[in-house]
């Protein structure tokens, strides 16, 4: 299911600093969040769409499994300077370990009337 993304080694670096591409296709959304430490995003799951988080500064723990699964979810920690992946049909949720800033790159539009047709929230929380 999640994969972690491997970003490269940056691919362009002078006297003003680096240049790393965090992925290398076409998204439909690109979004900055910030959640603050001992808190929850998600506990959803999307219909179609996928993205690509990468986390900019903080920590996030981050659960997942298969739509309808009764089995525990995979449990990860991504912290600054990494990025993973969930692709649709995957309930996933997380928890931040610290105040947490993040990018997410979405392969839909994240209007909130597109948004919310494509998500499905979990009745009870992910653990």
């Amino acid at each position: 299911m999640n994969t972690k993304v491997e970003l490269a080694a940056p691919t362009f670096r002078d006297e003003r600093g680096d240049i790393i591409n965090v992925v290398n296709e076409h998204h439909g959304s690109v979004v900055v969040i910030t959640s603050k430490q001992g808190t929850d995003r998600a506990n959803h799951w999307h219909r179609g769409s996928a993205h690509t988080c990468f986390v900019i500064s903080g920590c996030i723990e981050y659960l997942e499994r298969p739509v309808g699964s009764k089995l525990p979810p995979m449990r990860y920690v991504f912290g600054a300077g990494e990025a993973f992946y969930t692709p649709p049909n995957v309930e996933h949720r997380m928890h931040f370990l610290n105040d947490t800033v993040f990018l997410t790159l979405g392969t839909q539009s994240r209007l909130p009337n597109d948004y919310e047709a494509d998500l499905v929230r979990l009745t009870e929380p992910l653990k």
